[in-house]
């Protein structure tokens, strides 16, 4: 008898991660946030969790987190990077986040992140000179 097994490879190739948008090339996570939105490099996320619960909402008392979608080349992976340094794997979040903006666009959004840490993930859009 054939070995009949299927073997699929679910994470998405390289032309499938680069998109044209307006503002240039887009890198996609290949994630979606609650909402159906995309979630590409740069942008901007907003989810709700507690440390041993998981997941939750914001009536729940969890506590609101606000990071942003990083790709680590090194790693070939996108995290969600926080202010404090933690990171997670966008696939972890993605279904409970909302993207909210973009490094790009929405720097107003990023008052508790550092200058530093900003510069050393994205050195394009932020120098050390850079003011958030």
């Amino acid at each position: 008898m054939k070995d009949k097994t299927v073997h699929l490879n679910l994470k998405p190739s390289w032309g499938d991660l680069i998109s044209e948008s307006s503002d240039g090339l887009t890198l996609f996570s290949g994630y979606q946030d609650k909402n159906g939105t995309l979630i590409n490099h740069g942008d901007i996320v907003k989810f709700f969790f507690d440390a041993d619960y998981g997941h939750g909402d914001n009536k729940s008392g969890y506590t609101e987190m606000i990071d942003v979608c990083f790709f680590d080349k090194d790693h070939k992976e996108f995290y969600l990077i926080n202010d404090c340094g933690g990171c997670a794997f966008v696939w972890r979040h993605n279904e409970h986040c909302e993207v909210i903006g973009n490094v790009k666009k929405d720097k107003d959004l990023l008052n508790q992140f550092s200058e530093e840490s900003l510069s050393k993930m994205f050195p394009d859009i932020f120098s050390g000179s850079a003011k958030v």
